[in-house]
């Protein structure tokens, strides 16, 4: 399917060297001036349009997820304590009357680990736009998992296609899911393969992104224990 970019290049001395490159897609209304801001004060890059290209399409999250009918923007990327962060907006319908924003963290993990789902009960991301949890979890093979602290399963619900390998994931332990709640981000989780999305739903302001790297910053520590 062709899609459009613009490459912007500047000059260095003699020789002209790219700068960045713009998407066709990219459209100023999107654009969350204090994400950008964030980025800044922090080192990162900003980009105001992910591409359709970087779309991800697999999980739940992402299982509606559609070229040119869903949108990525307000990319933020970059390397804080050797660690590759990635920050962005995503609109599963972005011409729907009802129009949903997910604020997602995103960083790789070191190994994989199939698919696993920690949602965040009563945390009003269910809409139309997403897939039915139960009729998904049937389709993908994902089984019910209850974890062995009371407390974590009145706030979370937990589904995986793996049984040993949601045992041994490193985030799911009482210390950093009692963090992850109090947070005030009603963040969940999915993990596909190696990479894990931390998303919460609604638009956010400047406080919720640096909450949000301090998320996958501590992510980031749980793993490497």
């Amino acid at each position: 399917m062709p899609f459009t970019e613009f490459w912007h290049f500047k000059r260095q001395g003699n020789d002209w060297v790219l700068d960045y490159i713009g998407q066709a897609t990219e459209d100023i209304g999107m654009l969350r001036a204090g994400m950008q801001h964030f980025a800044q004060q922090n080192g990162l890059y900003y980009s105001p349009d992910m591409g359709w290209l970087l779309l991800p399409q697999r999980g739940q999250l992402f299982d509606k997820a559609e070229f040119k009918n869903s949108d990525v923007n307000n990319h933020v990327i970059g390397n804080w304590n050797s660690v590759v962060v990635q920050m962005y907006t995503y609109i599963p319908r972005k011409n729907a009357d009802s129009r949903v924003e997910y604020l997602i963290g995103q960083v790789n993990l070191p190994k994989s680990y199939g698919g696993i789902l920690i949602r965040r009960k009563a945390s009003g991301l269910r809409d139309r736009h997403l897939p039915d949890i139960s009729a998904w979890r049937r389709r993908r093979q994902y089984q019910k998992v209850s974890m062995e602290w009371p407390d974590f399963n009145k706030h979370y619900a937990v589904s995986a296609t793996d049984m040993d390998k949601v045992t041994s994931f490193e985030l799911l332990n009482p210390g950093f899911m009692a963090y992850l709640y109090d947070a005030g981000l009603n963040i969940s989780i999915e993990v596909v393969d190696n990479i894990v999305y931390f998303y919460t739903r609604g638009q956010s302001k400047q406080a919720d992104y640096a909450k949000m790297l301090t998320v996958l910053q501590k992510a980031f520590k749980e793993l490497e224990r």
